[in-house]
C-alpha cells in the first residue's frame, strides 16, 4: 500500500489542497528503556503519527466552475462532516458572488 508520502504529490498535482488530517492511530517514538519508562508512567503514550484520514478539496478555481447546487452541497459537508467553517463560508461567498445570493450574511447570523 502506498504511503501518504508518496499519495500527497500526486493528489496536488491534480488540483486538490490539504485541508486537514484526522489521526487514526499513533505509536511511540521512545526506544528501548525510555520506552519502558513511559509505559510503566502515568504521561501520554504515543506521538507518531502511524495512519489517518485526510481531507483534500480541489483548489478556488474549480469552487468558480461549480453549479448552485454543488456550492451548496459543498459548503453543508464542509460545515457538518468535516467542521470547517471558515472553509464552508468561503464556498459560500464564492457561492453569493457567482450567483448573487446572500448566504454567507446568513451562515454568520
Amino acid at each position: 500500500m502506498p504511503l501518504w508520502s508518496d499519495l500527497d504529490p500526486v493528489i496536488r498535482e491534480n488540483g486538490f489542497e490539504l485541508v486537514d488530517m484526522f489521526p487514526l492511530g499513533r505509536r511511540l517514538t521512545s526506544f528501548g528503556e525510555i520506552k519502558d519508562k513511559f509505559v510503566e508512567s502515568n504521561l501520554p503514550q504515543p506521538s507518531r503519527l502511524v495512519w489517518g484520514d485526510f481531507c483534500y478539496v480541489k483548489g478556488p478555481k474549480h469552487l468558480l466552475d461549480m453549479t448552485s447546487t454543488k456550492l451548496k452541497k459543498a459548503s453543508l459537508i464542509m460545515h457538518f462532516i468535516y467542521k470547517k467553517y471558515d472553509l464552508s463560508a468561503s464556498i459560500l461567498d464564492i457561492h453569493d458572488k457567482k450567483f448573487k445570493t446572500n448566504f454567507l450574511e446568513a451562515y454568520f447570523k
